[in-house]
């Protein structure tokens, strides 16, 4: 139980790690941007958001019926509830990453 307790708190520190850096970047470059006086969001950049957190949304909610559908009907995964939530932030986390993705390297 220990194990896996240490396993699974070295991942979830990892994980708060990289989001930190990864948003102090952003942070970083965004004052940059403001201090030469440019636009932090301009009319793309919007439309890109709205694209992305509305395919992100719809594909979030199949993925969790997915994932209700592995863990209860079909009993492929064993984990507790617990675990269920925290994949499922994750998830949809990851889903709209790259429903962003996608949705920036398109013509919107």
């Amino acid at each position: 139980m220990l194990e896996n307790l240490n396993w699974e708190m070295g991942l979830i520190s990892i994980f708060i790690i990289v989001i930190g850096v990864v948003f102090g970047i952003k942070t970083i470059r965004e004052l940059r941007e403001k201090k030469k006086g440019l636009t932090i969001e301009d009319e793309r950049s919007r439309k890109v958001k709205l694209v992305a957190g509305a395919r992100a949304f719809q594909a979030s909610i199949w993925f969790m019926f997915i994932l209700m559908w592995l863990v209860n009907v079909l009993e492929i995964i064993k984990i507790g509830i617990e675990q269920i939530f925290g994949v499922a932030i994750l998830g949809m986390g990851i889903v709209f990453g790259v429903c962003w993705l996608w949705a920036n390297r398109q013509d919107v």
